[in-house]
């Protein structure tokens, strides 16, 4: 590819990076602003049965937004419009068939899903999300087609339509209901319900953006036996992407039934599990998922542009799109990663004031969590980067083993009465190291052009490393002085913020340029 090509697709890949990053930070924040008055409404009690029809829901979209629409963005960004044309509407009837199932099958076996994974009160929640099978799978379709593309302005305002609905339309469900005097299991199911109507309006506006470009992309006519064939390399590339992801999946399913189970075995009762589960799925893990959902913004335009370096053969460019993307990833996890660490407890104090109990049982769970921050962003910018190079079994092989270890050490270790809840974390640690270890191999040898990933990190590290440290520092200097715990975490998360800044921003610029 020559130089100016390259300038021109980083610039495409980076315009398309600031832009999904801005729309995941606003879809975060807005999720932790939902969170925070729905603990409120629910209490740790009624988010169990939330989170537990949530986790079913994640199953469903599992399928809906990785294996397809990636695979779609992998042939879409290397084809003419024909044959995009062709590519979209065969994923459009696969899809709409396939939502449809989900939400039938959600809707009929709710009682049993919920009989499963030991929450029976879960079941109305489980059917109010069913619905949100069908628009997640649609508009999966919609996404995958423009990521294709490299246009990332669609997909990043549809993301925060949905979540701006879920926080609106959420909020204002349970409350009626709760006004009404309905019990916490119909509650919650109210605010859930609000979920599946944001997924509906995210659909409608992405149908929207689709038909305003106004060209006759979608037509159904081709040379015959194009759709076999398209179709085949369709499903040849999303099966084992979806297979992973489903991997990964069920084993939070999983996950989420041994806790509760293995809770209650050492003695604690259905409420007091449901109550520590439902702290944890909403209290840490949404803090967790922070980075990889930031890393998704990179990995979401990286995997076309890098497709399209690797059909043309182009190694330095493959090389230099993998390094940006890996140092971008970095300078993220990194502050993200020691902020949690040291500022766990102030951090759940300031966004759950009010929910003493459950602060002080969750702030070593999230500093745990904290330390896999860096491994599970590497495991998603790396599963991204295997799919580009279409070595998209090498994450089945690496989710496979890597989740067998996590169920493991999860039974032994939430089933030690000294461990209990803080197993769930451990086990995710262990996991995300070997996952990573194992893309990281794979990766190199796709490459197969040097590249050193510890050197990469160790400028982002270090430059985290003084900056969240100097704040950690300058807490303990200023409390003494400031009276307002949130004020001075405010502070102290806003000097950390500047310096890093300052610190990174001329290797972000080199990046750039």
């Amino acid at each position: 590819m020559p130089k100016a090509s390259l300038g021109k697709g980083r610039g495409k890949f980076l315009s398309g990076v600031l832009l999904l990053t801005f729309s995941t930070v606003v879809v975060k924040i807005i999720g932790l602003i939902y969170k925070i008055p729905m603990l409120s409404l629910l209490g740790g009690q009624g988010m169990g049965y939330f989170n537990s029809a949530y986790e079913i829901y994640a199953l469903v979209c599992t399928v809906s937004v990785t294996g397809l629409p990636v695979a779609m963005s992998v042939i879409i960004s290397s084809s003419d419009e024909k044959k995009r044309g062709r590519v979209f509407s065969l994923s459009l009837c696969l899809f709409l068939i396939m939502g449809a199932a989900f939400f039938v099958l959600m809707l009929l076996l709710s009682g049993k899903i919920s009989l499963l994974l030991k929450n029976p009160r879960a079941t109305l929640s489980i059917m109010a999300i069913s619905p949100a099978a069908i628009f997640s799978c649609l508009s999966g379709v919609y996404r995958g087609y423009f990521q294709g593309k490299s246009k990332m302005l669609p997909i990043s305002l549809s993301q925060i339509i949905e979540a701006a609905g879920k926080l609106v339309l959420g909020m204002i469900f349970a409350y009626a209901e709760k006004m009404r005097g309905g019990n916490i299991a119909s509650v919650a199911a109210a605010g859930i319900f609000g979920v599946t109507l944001s997924t509906a309006v995210s659909f409608c506006f992405l149908f929207i953006f689709k038909l305003a470009e106004g060209k006759k992309e979608t037509s159904l006519v081709g040379e015959r036996g194009d759709g076999k064939k398209i179709l085949k390399e369709l499903l040849f590339l999303a099966f084992p992407i979806t297979l992973s992801s489903l991997i990964v999946s069920l084993t939070r399913v999983v996950d989420m039934t041994m806790i509760l189970r293995r809770l209650q075995f050492i003695g604690y009762s259905s409420d007091s599990a449901n109550f520590l589960y439902g702290s944890y799925t909403t209290m840490c893990l949404p803090l967790f998922a922070l980075s990889p959902a930031l890393i998704s913004a990179i990995a979401l335009p990286l995997i076309p542009s890098l497709a399209e370096n690797i059909a043309q053969n182009d190694r330095e460019g493959q090389k230099k799109y993998i390094s940006d993307a890996l140092s971008l990833a970095f300078f993220i996890a990194m502050p993200i990663s020691l902020g949690m660490y040291l500022f766990s407890g102030e951090i759940l104090s300031l966004l759950f004031s009010g929910q003493g109990v459950a602060i002080s049982l969750m702030t070593l769970p999230l500093r745990i969590l904290s330390l896999s921050v860096t491994l599970s962003c590497i495991i998603t910018l790396t599963n991204g980067i295997l799919q580009s190079y279409r070595r998209v079994y090498i994450p089945i092989i690496s989710m496979s083993l890597g989740c067998v270890v996590k169920l493991i050490l999860s039974y032994a270790l939430i089933g030690t009465p000294t461990v209990n809840i803080l197993g769930a974390p451990i086990s995710t640690l262990f996991c995300d190291a070997l996952i990573s270890a194992i893309n990281i191999y794979y990766m190199k040898k796709s490459l197969r052009e040097g590249i050193s990933v510890l050197k990469i990190l160790s400028k982002p590290l270090i430059c985290a490393a003084i900056s969240v440290g100097g704040a950690y520092g300058a807490m303990k200097i200023l409390t003494p002085h400031i009276a307002n715990s949130r004020i001075l975490t405010l502070l102290c998360i806003a000097l950390a913020g500047v310096s890093y800044l300052l610190l990174v921003g001329k290797e972000i610029l080199k990046i750039k340029n």
